[in-house]
Formats: structure tokens, C-alpha cells, sequence
């Protein structure tokens, strides 16, 4: 609710989401820290909707094992959000 409210931001789609993912890093994070230093390890929240489940669900990405998965939207949501910047 609070990405809601900011102006010249928005939720990235799962390609742009996928495109930080590293998988060349191995086991553990995959995500480059010289590249996001001090970001989070957690899994994040893609603007699309994970088709053939209900609508409650949204496409998720994990920046430590790099799967992508489909997982429910909502107040009980554990994913985190990366915002981009649309406007200066």
C-alpha cells in the first residue's frame, strides 16, 4: 500500500525482475552485491499476475535461489517490493 502512494515509481514486471538474477553466483544469493550492495536477499514481487491461478496470485522472484514462482497477493504477502523509478 505504501508503493501505491508514490508518485514516479512502479512494481517492475517478472522479466525486468528476472534480469537482476544471477545465476552464474552459484549457490546462495544471486544477486550482485557490487551491483546492490547492502540489498536485501529476500523474494520480490513482480507486477504480473501468475496466469492459470486466481487472481490472487502474482508472479514472485527470489534473489537467493533465483526461482520464480506464483504466490498470493494480499495483507498476508511475505514478498518484499523493488520499485522503479519511472520519472526523475
Amino acid at each position: 500500500i505504501h508503493a501505491q502512494k508514490r508518485t514516479g515509481w512502479r512494481l517492475p514486471n517478472v522479466k525486468e525482475l528476472t534480469s537482476l538474477v544471477d545465476l552464474s553466483l552459484g549457490m546462495g544469493p544471486r544477486l550482485q552485491a557490487t551491483v546492490f550492495p547492502g540489498s536485501t536477499i529476500n523474494d520480490f514481487w513482480a507486477s504480473t499476475p501468475s496466469l492459470g491461478f486466481t487472481n490472487q496470485e502474482a508472479w514472485t522472484v527470489s534473489f537467493y535461489t533465483g526461482i520464480v514462482y506464483g504466490d498470493l497477493r494480499g495483507p498476508d504477502a511475505r514478498s518484499s517490493v523493488r520499485l522503479i523509478r519511472t520519472s526523475p
